[in-house]
């Protein structure tokens, strides 16, 4: 036999060798493929094939109802029950996966999933405990995938014995680039270059049940996130409520047309660093509706905005918020009333900056400004400043505002409740006021200038008037001067902060202190 006969023979089974192994090599991985879904109760799939030479595995109607380990939750685990049509890798690196445990892919992808997670306990689920060896692997993975791609899909959350799911997704598709992660799948390992997602209906219902979130479309365009028609509300009436209730609590209504997130990173908002340039709301209406007759928690404590920022975790600093065309409107039934009285703010355009919890960045700037112009009842220009001090000891801020004309009978559903004034005729041709506050107390002073004013007071049940003393106060307190050009009264603010209660409730309260020293001196 010659040299080139030899030569010729040894190719031919060089290359069947190769083709060989090649087969044996799919056919193994085929095996593990299948003694992996053997070993995980509950899954299963109809086909599977695997290509060596382009890096390939593919699965068809995979099928789950398995519990798996929490990687978020110590002492927990989800149960996963649902469907996938496809499930693919695609330019994975064989050899880097079996010798330096790396998953190398260009693609990953999901077609339509269908799932639900459900949160059971670890020990139901009988997950065997790592070894120290396979715990030491684990944290030496590392997965990095060109392009990660779920489509079309839905999936809920359930938390334990639920029948309604806490979070549900439906119709969403995610795409990322250049994803990556560990075994352990912790947040401030996970990271990717950009991405892109789409999703027809968001709903989350809050933890005390009594509210829900849903977003009717979110989207992404141009590295901005885009929330179309959100609604955080709830799914009772305002007395079903209250009933629900064993302390006070507001009960929340809040519609949002359109909200935008500027150039919203979320791999920084899985490290826990909440970094905005700009947030847009637009077109919002918010209720807020409070029942004085369900009883205080006697140990209830309201925080100040500065140091419920200072109390977030993780890193928070949005530059700013743009808030336009919105309408706000508080409503409170006391124990005096049947209904609610209502005020309300309309055309509002207001704008945040500076929100932050940074300890560094408070060196160059420790001012949180608020600013806002609104109509007060829908008729009168209130325009209002607030700046937080964000390194206050004592969380202090600073508000000053001044009201235009406005007809004062028209805050007699809150006036009369909360002071015990009923306003008979009054027009306000001015109101402006300059208060200093803190987590201890308001101090300041408030301009007042008005003309025809009358005013009752009612006895402590807000019915009877009280003659004499409504006679001593048209006669001799209130001056009833009607000119045009009457000088402003000057009030002095100065009440305690009612620790049980929030920032709007101080800010009130303390403008109805002024008014009270300049109508009742």
């Amino acid at each position: 036999m010659s040299k080139l006969q030899i030569f010729l023979l040894s190719s031919i089974i060089f290359v069947l060798l190769l083709i060989g192994g090649a087969f044996f090599a799919e056919y193994k991985i085929k095996s593990k493929i299948e003694e992996g879904f053997a070993d995980l109760p509950g899954a299963e799939y109809e086909k599977v094939s695997v290509s060596l030479w382009n890096g390939k595995i593919n699965l068809q109607n995979v099928k789950l109802n398995t519990p798996l380990e929490s990687v978020a939750e110590a002492g927990r685990g989800k149960k996963v029950v649902g469907t996938i049509d496809r499930a693919y890798i695609d330019g994975l690196h064989w050899l880097d996966l079996a010798t330096d445990n790396e998953l190398l892919a260009s693609e990953i992808g999901l077609k339509n999933p269908q799932l639900k997670f459900y949160t059971t306990a670890v020990d139901s689920v009988q997950i065997p405990e790592a070894s120290p060896q396979q715990k030491d692997e684990t944290q030496a993975f590392f997965a990095q995938i060109k392009s990660l791609d779920l489509d079309e899909g839905n999936i809920e959350f359930y938390g334990e014995g639920e029948k309604n799911p806490r979070i549900r997704l439906q119709r969403f598709a995610f795409s990322f680039s250049d994803f990556t992660f560990d075994a352990a799948l912790e947040n401030d390992k996970i990271d990717f270059a950009e991405y892109n997602l789409e999703a027809d209906s968001f709903f989350m219902a809050i933890e005390d049940k009594l509210h829900h979130l849903n977003i009717e479309k979110v989207r992404t365009e141009n590295n901005h996130l885009i929330m179309k028609n959100l609604r955080f509300d709830s799914p009772l009436g305002k007395d079903a409520f209250m009933q629900k209730l064993e302390w006070r609590k507001a009960m929340i209504d809040l519609t949002v047309p359109e909200m935008i997130l500027h150039n919203f990173a979320p791999q920084k908002f899985l490290k826990q660093q909440y970094i905005l340039p700009l947030l847009e709301v637009k077109n919002a209406e918010l209720t807020v509706s409070v029942d004085q007759k369900v009883p205080k928690n006697p140990e209830d404590y309201k925080i100040l905005p500065t140091e419920a920022l200072r109390k977030i975790k993780g890193l928070l600093h949005i530059d700013s918020v743009a808030v336009s065309n919105t309408k706000v409107t508080f409503a409170l039934k006391t124990a005096k009333r049947e209904n609610y009285g209502t005020i309300y703010w309309t055309d509002i355009d207001a704008g945040f900056s500076n929100i932050t919890n940074d300890s560094i960045a408070f060196r160059k700037n420790s001012d949180l400004i608020a600013r806002t112009r609104s109509r007060f009842m829908g008729t009168s220009r209130l325009d209002l400043t607030v700046r937080f001090k964000l390194n206050s000891p004592t969380f202090g801020y600073d508000f000053s505002g001044r009201l235009d004309t406005f007809d004062m009978r028209q805050t007699n559903q809150m006036f009369a409740d909360i002071s015990s004034l009923d306003v008979v005729s009054g027009s306000v041709k001015e109101l402006s006021f300059d208060v200093r506050a803190d987590d201890n107390r308001s101090t300041g002073d408030l301009l007042f200038s008005y003309k025809n004013l009358e005013v009752h007071v009612l006895d402590k049940d807000g019915k009877r008037e009280r003659k004499v003393l409504n006679w001593l106060i048209s006669k001799i307190l209130i001056d009833q001067k009607t000119a045009e050009d009457m000088q402003a009264k000057k009030g002095e603010i100065d009440v305690p902060r009612d620790k049980k209660r929030g920032i709007f409730n101080q800010m009130w309260i303390s403008v109805l202190d002024g008014l009270k020293e300049v109508i009742l001196p």
